[in-house]
């Protein structure tokens, strides 16, 4: 037997009809002469129930019953309908109305067991559900939250689910989200709940590697010695350790002897941490790489420095000689991202020199940015994201200065460069000194209507079309991508972007001299423009240049972007879609990345 088999009696027939009228359940002839059953109108049936909620595949044999069931309930539902048609009383008419009802359920529930998905094997579905949740899911341990809702779906998906080891090897245990849910937390019963999802994630996960995270306030540590010791058994499965709490208690439970043989990365916010000795926690990871850190004094951590290749620091205050001590011990990054308000004293004649860093991304204002750009050479460096969120509000500008002396003294040829709160001249000074860029995305914080235009006029160089402009030259002639945040700007550059792209399109670039073709020019938070003006315009962009306009509403406004047909756009060069990716992690991070 495979499966439930179908639910019929002995000649083949649907169950009998429970509670219909008198009407509607007469027993209707085939043709020959046999009766057939009326559909149920009590749905759903126990026995197909069991059959919708298993993993019950039907074969062909079975398929031709369920078609069979279908084109008799659509029957029965066509003649329910023309009796409402003819009924005049309206308890009937509500009587028979609830009927249709039942029979289209019943219908939907058939055509559910007719689903492709049923067909799919136990691996594919295994794949799809590892799509379905993000990439940590954070149980809550407390006992009103539910940890998958695929697995209730039936019998057949809990099975699929309880047997993917995957699924089960990413978890946080968050006992911050219980408590602040929570009026009365007791923080034995939470721990309790804890040891046991702990205890079916390990099991359940099997051999494969474990990727967890552990949101523990200090009062709730003396009750999870057993919790702890769950994990610290199975350090030979860490391939990422996340640490929101006190790391000396997190230590303070580690055996005397562990390995960490396929640790990958480590991500550690203990933001009031100042404390002494070092604690070698991580110490004996040969594979650990990736850093994240919401950590003032990292150098405590005894952590294996010289193979890091990923950082993230984000810290609300930061010190210079901790900034500086940490970049020495890491002569292999590759990439860096610096979060922070303030620098706590001065870099003063130093700099560290990173030959492998090749994506620096700094969120930090006023004498913090310019400190963090003293201090580094990156002579390998390709793309710089300055991208001010987390910096104080005072900070309204920044200078081009720090970022054009660091270009200058690394002698790097970037790629990709992001701009916020710079002044036009500032980013004009900027982009004189990146001659290779492929892609520029701005922000309209300090970039008035006026400032913006030059900054086109100058991408778009020579325009015979337009007599009044000035500019004789090209500015960067490999620029491959164009963003512009307008923000709360009511005067949108939509024209000079489209003339842009006309002057930049493959069409009109002939020559190697004269450039490379604009593939794509894009504008966020367009307040001010409707809908009607937009059909308009795209319209004339199309028939005029050739361009393809999209807009879609985005939060606050809308977002605007100019791409050439596919036709036009082969042989332009590989597109990297780097811009894009960075506009949509954008909002994430500023609702993320939120300093006290």
């Amino acid at each position: 037997m495979r499966g439930f088999r179908l639910s019929q009696n002995a000649t083949g027939m649907l169950p009998p009809v429970v509670g219909v009228s008198q009407a509607s359940s007469e027993q209707t002839m085939h043709d020959d002469g046999s009766k057939a059953a009326p559909v149920v109108s009590s749905y759903p049936h126990p026995y197909e129930l069991a059959e919708l909620r298993s993993g019950f595949c039907p074969s062909e044999a079975e398929k031709a019953v369920i078609e069979e069931r279908l084109a008799r309930a659509n029957e029965k539902r066509m003649a329910i309908t023309e009796e409402l048609l003819r009924s005049d009383d309206p308890k009937t008419q509500v009587q028979l109305e609830e009927l249709v009802d039942t029979v289209n359920n019943y219908m939907a529930a058939q055509h559910c067991l007719l689903s492709p998905i049923r067909r799919l094997p136990k691996d594919i579905l295994s794949r799809i559900f590892k799509f379905y949740r993000p990439e940590l899911v954070f149980f809550d341990p407390s006992p009103t939250e539910n940890d998958f809702v695929i697995r209730q779906i039936c019998s057949h998906w809990r099975s699929v689910v309880v047997g993917c080891n995957e699924l089960w090897a990413d978890f946080v245990i968050d006992f911050k989200g219980a408590m602040d849910r929570l009026e009365e937390p007791d923080p034995s019963l939470l721990v309790d709940q804890a040891n046991r999802l702990l205890n079916v994630c390990i099991v359940r996960s099997g051999d494969h590697p474990i990727r967890f995270g552990l949101f523990m306030p200090t009062s709730i540590v003396g009750y999870a010695s057993d919790l702890l010791a769950q994990l610290w058994a199975v350090t030979d499965r860490w391939k990422l350790v996340s640490l929101n709490m006190d790391v000396r208690q997190f230590a303070s439970h580690a055996p005397k002897h562990y390995e960490l043989p396929i640790l990958h990365e480590v991500v550690i916010a203990d933001r009031e941490a100042d404390y002494r000795p070092d604690l070698k926690l991580f110490s004996s990871a040969p594979k650990l790489t990736r850093l994240e850190l919401d950590f003032r004094r990292p150098k405590q951590l005894g952590l294996p420095w010289s193979q890091i290749t990923y950082l993230s620091w984000c810290t609300p205050l930061l010190n210079a000689g901790d900034y500086i001590d940490a970049l020495q011990r890491m002569p292999n990054l590759e990439e860096m991202e610096l979060a922070n308000k303030e620098l706590e004293s001065t870099v003063s004649g130093q700099s560290v020199r990173l030959p492998r860093l090749r994506t620096l991304k700094i969120d930090a204002g006023g004498r913090s940015f310019k400190n963090v750009m003293q201090a580094i050479e990156a002579p390998a460096l390709t793309t710089l994201h300055i991208y001010p969120v987390l910096a104080s509000e005072y900070d309204d500008t920044l200078s081009a200065k720090p970022v054009v002396a660091f270009i200058r003294r690394s002698g790097c040829h970037l790629k990709e460069l992001s701009l916020k709160r710079f002044e036009p001249p500032g980013v004009m000074q900027i982009l004189e000194m990146t001659p290779d860029l492929e892609h520029l995305m701005l922000d309209s914080r300090n970039l008035w209507r006026k400032g913006i235009s030059e900054i086109l006029e100058a991408l778009v160089g020579p325009d015979p079309s337009n007599p009044l402009q000035t500019t004789s030259t090209r500015m960067l002639l490999k620029l491959r991508s164009f963003y512009y945040n307008c923000g709360i700007a009511e005067d949108i550059p939509l024209m000079e972007m489209l003339t842009l792209m006309r002057v930049r399109s493959p069409k009109e670039i002939k020559d190697p001299s004269e450039g490379v073709p604009i593939e794509s020019a894009t504008l966020e938070y367009c307040v001010t423009i409707d809908e009607a003006h937009f059909e308009e315009f795209e319209k004339a962009a199309l028939e005029d240049i050739g361009v393809d306009i999209t807009m879609k509403k985005v939060l606050g406004g809308s977002l605007v972007k100019m791409t050439w047909p596919k036709e036009l756009s082969k042989g332009v060069g590989k597109r990297t879609g780097s811009i894009e990716g960075e506009i949509a992690r954008k909002e994430s991070r500023e609702n993320v990345l939120e300093m006290d």
